[in-house]
């Protein structure tokens, strides 16, 4: 599903959030096919031994 891409008064554009349940498009014939953003953000985020990630988790809280 395409995201309207939105820009406030100020000409700036605001980052929209993904249904977490969303799957990828175009990826019948691959692994990915029956992934989801959810599925993605588990396994690029979750790693918290590294300091890159904390800093992000510490930023966010």
């Amino acid at each position: 599903m395409p995201y309207p891409l939105v820009v406030n008064d100020t000409g700036i554009i605001e980052p929209q959030p993904i249904d977490p349940a969303e799957k990828f498009v175009n990826a019948d014939d691959s692994g990915l096919s029956e992934t989801s953003i959810l599925d993605y953000w588990v396994w690029a985020f979750s790693d918290l031994v590294g300091n890159t990630e904390r800093g992000v988790l510490a930023e966010y809280l």
